[in-house]
């Protein structure tokens, strides 16, 4: 057992989770999530699924469906690592999995989504965070006043929807004025990270020098970039 004290604090996150029991759906579409110090009080009717809930955030069982599955997250980052990786990052969840396999390996990892710095103190890169009250709000303030209309967003560094974690200590000051010169440069001119020229994986040239794809075109967007080995499944 590991002391109370050394432990990582734990963060939750469910998305679309669903379990069945012969064949009936006990939970479906489960979306939350929870932060280190956040406490969640569940209410429901007798067999509504509050202890399945339970027992899905701490292991006990496994999901069906959905975007939380820390026991399989856990084996894919020790693959990567018996593989030789050296250092992780990942991308869609951000339940400790991956740190917990960094830290055990003694070798780096960024998050996604929210600052897990604390307990991986010597293996932590950074994360990228997502500050959805920045849309939220404002579009809840336009709801009450009877102002809102329905259009489309994309968050970025210049309004601060998106912004960056903590940096860790093995992230030296010459990479860390790097990374904050590109940030500049990104906020000063959101999506020109996404300008031309961009080849697919296949050589064709699907965005011309000097372009940038709107939002449109990023929505849609269905090609691999160069240097990506795979293949969009046709269906």
């Amino acid at each position: 057992m590991i002391p109370n004290e050394d432990r990582p604090p734990l963060s939750i996150e469910f998305r679309d989770v669903g379990i069945d029991f012969d064949g009936q759906a006990a939970l479906d579409s489960i979306t939350f999530q929870l932060a280190p110090g956040e406490m969640l009080c569940i209410t429901g009717s007798s067999q509504s699924g509050k202890s399945v809930l339970l027992r899905l955030a701490i292991g006990f069982l496994q999901p069906d469906r959905g975007w939380f599955d820390p026991p399989a997250e856990r084996k894919a980052a020790e693959a990567l690592i018996a593989d030789g990786a050296d250092v992780l990052g990942q991308k869609g969840i951000d339940s400790p999995s991956t740190g917990d396999a960094a830290k055990a390996a003694g070798i780096p990892w960024a998050g996604y989504n929210r600052d897990q710095s604390a307990g991986y103190e010597d293996v932590w890169l950074t994360a990228t965070t997502y500050h959805w009250d920045v849309y939220e709000s404002a579009r809840i303030q336009q709801v009450l006043d009877g102002t809102w209309v329905a259009g489309n967003y994309y968050g970025n560094l210049a309004d601060g929807f998106l912004k960056l974690a903590t940096y860790g200590k093995s992230v030296s000051d010459e990479t860390r004025a790097a990374i904050d010169a590109k940030a500049a440069e990104l906020t000063a001119k959101p999506g020109s990270e996404f300008t031309g020229p961009i080849n697919d994986n296949k050589g064709k040239e699907q965005l011309a020098a000097g372009k940038t794809h709107t939002y449109e075109e990023l929505m849609g967007m269905a090609y691999l970039v160069e240097g990506i080995n795979g293949e969009i499944p046709a269906s």
